[in-house]
């Protein structure tokens, strides 16, 4: 299991702020972050690289548990967040559309992450 902690502690050790003015931030390089991981993947996806498939994987996940802790997220709000929207995902469970996604059925219910505000 990931541990949200072990990217904090390890962000904190390179000398990244752990408190942030998200009012202030520039939110821009996170998500440029994960823009570049998510096209690491595909370039390795094009050549069948499946140990840079997985490397860019692990990165959008390492970029995405330091964007959350920037919105003021500890390791146990992660931890709950990513609970509440799995099962979120499991209520979805309906009929698949011809692109292979699942349309949200009728005991689809949206995942509740106001404990995080």
């Amino acid at each position: 299991m990931i541990d949200p902690q072990k990217t904090i502690d390890r962000n904190l050790a390179f000398g990244n702020k752990q408190q942030f003015d998200t009012g202030k931030y520039d939110w821009y390089l996170d998500y440029s972050m994960m823009r570049e991981e998510i096209r690491e993947f595909l370039l390795a996806s094009d050549s069948d690289d499946k140990v840079e498939m997985v490397d860019a994987c692990i990165d959008v996940i390492f970029v995405a548990l330091w964007t959350l802790h920037k919105l003021w997220l500890d390791a146990e709000s992660i931890t709950r967040a990513y609970d509440e929207v799995c099962r979120s995902n499991d209520s979805k469970i309906g009929a698949k559309k011809r692109d292979g996604k699942v349309t949200k059925g009728e005991n689809y219910s949206p995942p509740n992450l106001n404990f995080v505000l």
